[in-house]
């Protein structure tokens, strides 16, 4: 919102040319008459009209410029300072808030139970005000003062982690605390402002960083089937579980394919592409076993496994394998 001029009355007889200051108006009255006077100069060369300013206050209906609707300009404003209400209102500064990062962690994806070792950083911006007089940018809040960090096998004075990856999301935070600004902000007016004042005590933000998401491995081999944890932990084919679908691809001549599923994957169904996606499920066995997780935590799983006849296929071929 502008800010409109206002003016005070006083007796006419109390006033001096060193009392007004530049932009006061006055009015008053004397022994024979009553005047209305614009400025002291029009005062002192015998009163005068009103015909350079205001005659009346005038509440504005619309919003203009630099005055919004239902702001009241008052009585005697000149038509410098109505300009200057219109086109060129007093600008209030601009804020940028303090905030503080967290980092040191990329997102990802990880095994449950792999040991997961980083060290935190946190990093704090103070924020930032720009004058709207021209004068330089000041912080916002004071300085960094002590901070705590959070989260799974966190230290939480140097940020140093050493955390099991956990199924689902795993993540660590940093509460930052901050001394209070002091250095002083300005309007275009010139005028030391305040309105920024509540975000400036001293305080603490929070921040968290990225995720690293835990998930078990599945895996798929060709040519051996192994039946324990630690021939499965060793093949070299594998990704991470959910999955909706993957493929398999069986050199010629090889009579052996099995894929590693945890039990908790739903309907699994088995196709062969080379040969128009035929269902070939029905050619796998099932068998429940126990691998373990990254770090040593037995785990449920089912072992599909097929011994294709004869020699194997005359030619290379792929299995699309797809879980609902």
């Amino acid at each position: 919102m502008a800010r409109i001029p206002t003016y005070k009355k006083q007796p006419l007889e109390n006033i001096h040319p060193e009392d007004i200051l530049l932009g006061e108006k006055i009015e008053g009255t004397n022994q024979t008459s009553t005047y209305d006077f614009q400025t002291l100069e029009q005062y002192f060369q015998g009163g005068g009209g009103g015909g350079s300013s205001l005659e009346n206050d005038v509440q504005a209906s619309l919003t203009v410029g630099g005055i919004t609707q239902g702001d009241v300009v008052p009585k005697y404003t000149t038509f410098t300072e109505f300009v200057e209400l219109l086109i060129a209102p007093n600008v209030d500064p601009t804020m940028s808030i303090n905030y503080v990062t967290c980092s040191g962690v990329s997102s990802g994806t990880k095994e449950v139970g792999e040991i997961y070792a980083t060290t935190l950083v946190s990093t704090y911006n103070q924020g930032l005000i720009h004058s709207a007089n021209g004068a330089g940018d000041v912080p916002l809040t004071g300085g960094k003062t002590t901070h705590l960090f959070s989260g799974s096998g966190v230290d939480g004075n140097t940020g140093v982690v050493s955390a099991t990856i956990m199924q689902g999301s795993n993540f660590w935070g940093v509460t930052q605390n901050y001394s209070e600004g002091t250095d002083p902000y300005y309007s275009s007016d010139s005028q030391e402002s305040h309105i920024f004042d509540a975000f400036r005590i001293a305080g603490g933000v929070f921040d968290n960083s990225n995720t690293i998401t835990g998930k078990y491995k599945y895996w798929w081999s060709v040519g051996t089937a192994p039946t324990d944890s630690a021939g499965v932990r060793l093949l070299h084919n594998y990704g991470f579980f959910p999955v909706s679908t993957f493929n398999i691809s069986i050199a010629q001549g090889e009579t052996i394919v099995a894929f590693y599923l945890p039990d908790t994957a739903g309907t699994v169904t088995v196709l062969y592409v080379e040969s128009s996606y035929a269902d070939v499920t029905g050619d796998f066995t099932v068998s429940p076993m126990i691998v373990n997780d990254a770090g040593g935590t037995s785990v449920g799983y089912n072992r599909y496994e097929q011994v294709i006849g004869g020699t194997g296929y005359a030619a290379d071929a792929n299995y699309q394998i797809n879980i609902n």
